[in-house]
């Protein structure tokens, strides 16, 4: 039996929403706002805030692909076809935005907060959910080149620095590490292998020659729970 691709595996998670229903309580989001996700996928995320009340929701992704799977999941939601850094929206389109694992993939990420911050409505939040660092690690970034989530990923502070400099201030922060905890343990329970070896599959199954566990390891990986509001 094939088993299920990683990406699906990651979003099919019974807890997938855990960490989304916390940030939008922090982050204040309301049924009455304007919001958009970015990096969407197969629009599980707008299934469920759509099931919540959730019903001005715009879902962007830059797959084509996959977004057809995410209209016949959500198929109440608007989704467009959208790179991140470049969104098709006028100037202050949005009372909110948010992403889950994201906005660690791009690797122009000044670009992209400044597209934040220019789609968004004076006050308006950025909620991230996210794979970050608490340390850097230059020297490991070869182990991890190719792997989703990971190639581009920074530390907290990182992020701040660069949201800070496309006019946002930081209202909440918080490391969720028992969200990376989580992930593992699914990831570990669908593919059979031991949680300490989770690392090494995920190396295996895109095809990378160095040490995904050791990078995991050395550079500290964890997860974190980030708002920002635009000044």
């Amino acid at each position: 039996m094939e088993k299920t691709p990683l990406r699906d595996a990651f979003v099919q998670r019974k807890d997938r929403f855990f960490l989304l229903d916390k940030g939008l309580i922090n982050a204040g989001f309301t049924e009455t706002l304007e919001l958009l996700e970015i990096g969407c996928a197969g629009g599980e995320a707008a299934k469920h805030l759509s099931g919540k009340g959730f019903i001005r929701l715009t879902a962007i992704d830059i797959d084509g692909a996959v977004l057809e799977r995410a209209r016949e999941c959500a198929p109440g939601c608007r989704f467009i076809c959208a790179d991140a850094c470049a969104m098709p929206f006028a100037d202050k389109s949005f009372d909110g935005v948010f992403s889950e694992a994201a906005f660690a993939v791009i690797p122009d990420k000044a670009n992209a907060a400044a597209e934040y911050a220019r789609i968004l409505r004076s006050g308006g939040r950025f909620l991230l959910n996210d794979f970050a660092l608490r340390k850097p690690t230059a020297a490991e970034r070869r182990d991890i080149q190719g792997i989703p989530c990971l190639e581009w990923v920074q530390t907290a502070a990182d992020y701040i620095e660069i949201f800070r400099s496309a006019g946002f201030r930081t209202v909440y922060q918080k490391e969720e590490y028992p969200e990376l905890v989580r992930i593992a343990a699914s990831l570990s329970r669908r593919y059979g292998v031991p949680m300490k070896e989770v690392g090494s599959y995920i190396q295996c199954a895109f095809g990378n020659s160095k040490y995904v566990n050791e990078f995991f390891k050395n550079s500290e990986m964890s997860y974190y729970q980030i708002v920002f509001e635009k000044e």
